[in-house]
């Protein structure tokens, strides 16, 4: 009796391993692809103390950040690289790294530099919410269409 009771508690230890496994691969497939920064959804996302440090900002340092942010796309690729480009003042600029993604949480590595977010996905429109907030970042959320 107690070898059946082993047997079936590793067969469900393994089912239990497979489903995690396939809904990682899924939720992976869904975010690989190239997504492009609102800014307006940013905006709105924008806790009360980053609305208010925002709105305070000169008008040219406000558009140059507006500016900034709408230009941005991130493009996960299937091999866990990550490509984020954006217009500067200067021209194009561009940056490459690694992302993997755990159950909800995304690290996005870039220059060395881990960041993790949280992520959530309604239909065409995902959000990372960065987890280590910190008092100087201008947003805490990033949101993106589908480009």
């Amino acid at each position: 009796m107690q070898s059946k009771q082993i047997t079936f508690k590793a067969l469900l230890f393994f089912l239990v391993i497979f489903i995690s496994a396939t809904q990682n691969v899924k939720a992976q497939k869904s975010l690989t692809g190239e997504w492009k920064m609102d800014w307006q959804k940013i905006y709105v996302a924008m806790t009360q103390p980053e609305k208010q440090r925002f709105d305070k900002m000169p008008q040219q340092m406000k558009n140059d950040i507006s500016s900034n942010y709408s230009s941005k796309q991130f493009h996960f690729k299937q091999d866990n690289i990550i490509e984020v480009r954006w217009q500067g003042r200067s021209g194009e600029k561009i940056q490459t790294g690694t992302w993997e993604l755990y159950g909800s949480v995304v690290t996005i590595t870039i220059d060395e530099v881990p960041k993790q977010y949280t992520m959530s996905r309604h239909n065409n429109v995902l959000t990372l919410e960065i987890q280590e907030k910190m008092e100087t970042a201008l947003v805490s959320k990033l949101v993106f269409v589908r480009k």
